[in-house]
């Protein structure tokens, strides 16, 4: 039987963010805590964005900030200021590698890279499956949904917030960096929610997220052919595509966090951090 103090399922944001706070927290320096995940998580693939006021912690981290929005419909558009707030943006790859660091400094701390199963409520403790091993802890936290209840029940309403992006390169300038388009409503809606979302990080590059609020998901290739589409008609031809990314973000006001337990604490998408109106989840993790 392999014990551990706590043990940390999932090594995404909420699951480092957890062992990057326990690793500065004495309580834990005499704790043996476990972080297990299928991949040690190193590269961009993810973009993390939220509102802040003034300095804040992670701010060594982050690709840009702005300090001006714009929403476009075909009825109404706006451009404003949103001080005394600034909308930060962190690629993934700093954040990952400043929280390895952190805990490389640490020897009670260790990570295991296998896939998870599945983790169970015990007398007392809790057990965490692996494709190769079992796991024992007095305290499991939890970041990965490994249930689809939320979809089945029928008492609050699920949409996901579901999206793919660009980053582009472009040979010229071709965008105003201190303005992040949040919304704009000024393309086919087709019965749905949607929206482009662009945040522009420097004068020739720029990420263009192709987003609903939907049910259900599309195939990958109609949302890429509405960023070439949307492209296309910005006169934006002349670019090369760095980098894609694709998520999806249950909006819900299901109450993940009732399936805790004596021994198990679920946080992150998994614990009901995400916000139902909007989907952001860093800064409830922070």
């Amino acid at each position: 039987m392999i014990n551990y103090d706590y043990i940390l399922v999932g090594g995404g944001a909420s699951g480092l963010m957890m062992a990057y706070r326990m690793s500065k927290d004495s309580f834990f320096d005499n704790k043996k805590i476990l972080i297990i995940d299928k991949e040690k998580k190193t590269a961009n693939d993810r973009t993390w964005c939220f509102w802040e006021k003034n300095e804040g912690e992670w701010d060594d981290v982050l690709a840009k900030t702005w300090q001006k929005i714009q929403f476009k419909s075909e009825i109404h558009s706006l451009e404003g200021s949103i001080l005394p707030y600034q909308y930060k943006m962190i690629r993934s790859e700093k954040f990952y590698h400043k929280i390895w660091n952190q805990l490389a400094n640490k020897t009670n701390i260790t990570f295991v890279e296998e896939a998870v199963l599945s983790i169970h409520q015990e007398e007392n403790s809790a057990r965490v499956v692996t494709s190769s091993a079992t796991f024992h802890s007095k305290v499991v936290i939890n970041s990965i949904v490994f249930s689809d209840e939320s979809k089945k029940q029928t008492k609050f309403p699920v949409l996901q917030q579901h999206f793919v992006g660009f980053f582009i390169k472009t040979l010229e300038d071709s965008f105003n960096n201190e303005s992040a388009t949040f919304m704009d409503f000024k393309i086919p809606q087709k019965g749905n929610t949607r929206f482009m979302y662009i945040l522009p990080y420097s004068e020739n590059e720029a990420l263009f997220e192709y987003t609903l609020f939907s049910e259900n998901l599309l195939p990958i290739s109609e949302y890429e052919t509405e960023i070439e589409n949307y492209l296309r008609e910005k006169n934006i031809t002349n670019f090369t595509i760095t980098e894609k990314e694709k998520g999806s973000i249950p909006m819900t006001c299901y109450h993940f966090w009732k399936n805790n337990s004596e021994n198990i604490i679920h946080i992150g998408t998994a614990g009901g951090w995400s916000k139902a109106s909007t989907g952001f989840t860093f800064k409830n993790t922070t």
